[in-house]
């Protein structure tokens, strides 16, 4: 619950960020909108009176909401990471550390590709922010950058195509699905593949501490996703 350490909110703005949050966590983050009719939301807590433009546009100011400008004239928003992290849903630690971060995006953009092929993954630069959008997508929609899908798509882990002006679409490559479902067998395929003695015995050897469930290398890289980046990077 979002107390004193939110001073300039009135009690009815600490209970719509509240609201905007638990709904949000609750719809695997499908955005809310307001357009000529009152704000709907299939997972708005039942007795939290919905929202007015004027509450909106002031929790948007207070930056507690972020604007998806693509639906213009309507209103699109969702809670900032600010407001996440006054409610208690802080963002993912891990995405701060950068191999960390490719991982958990890799497992990520397979996870929502295989729950629905049909549906493009599309990424979006927003003037504010930058959006994910698939109905899959398990990671919160903002944490993406496009330097995030170049890197993957480097590594051969990603392909991407243009959409719109500076949009793109994404998707993971058979590499890609591979190495999220056995990072070891993917290391060792590579270090087959690979002509370097030194750089075949590195790879072997990353894979060996993968298959083993070496703590150090999980420590290290904090997940099998994270680890297999760190190895392809040549650490």
């Amino acid at each position: 619950m979002i107390g004193l350490d939110a001073p300039d909110l009135t009690a009815r703005q600490r209970e719509l960020v509240e609201a905007f949050v638990t709904a949000w966590e609750a719809s695997s983050h499908a955005p809310f909108d307001l357009g000529d009719s009152p704000l709907e939301h299939p997972n708005w807590p039942a007795g939290v009176g919905l929202p007015d433009r004027e509450e909106v546009r002031a929790l948007f100011h207070q930056g507690l909401l972020e604007h998806d400008a693509s639906v213009a004239p309507a209103w699109r928003v969702f809670p900032s990471p600010k407001a996440r992290e006054l409610a208690g849903v802080a963002t993912e630690a891990a995405l701060r550390d950068p191999d960390r971060r490719l991982g958990l995006i890799l497992e990520a953009t397979v996870t929502a590709f295989e729950a629905d092929p049909s549906q493009p993954l599309q990424f979006h630069p927003l003037d504010q922010v930058d959006l994910v959008r698939h109905p899959h997508w398990p990671l919160q929609p903002e944490v993406v950058r496009a330097h995030d899908l170049h890197q993957l798509e480097d590594l051969g882990l990603l392909a991407t195509t243009a959409a719109g002006k500076r949009g793109l679409t994404f998707w993971p490559t058979i590499q890609g699905r591979a190495a999220v479902k056995d990072a070891p067998g993917y290391l060792e395929r590579v270090a087959r593949e690979t002509e370097d003695e030194r750089e075949k015995t590195r790879l072997r050897r990353w894979a060996g501490h993968l298959r083993a469930g070496d703590v150090a290398v999980g420590t290290v890289a904090g997940s099998a996703s994270g680890a297999l980046i760190r190895a392809l990077m040549g650490l």
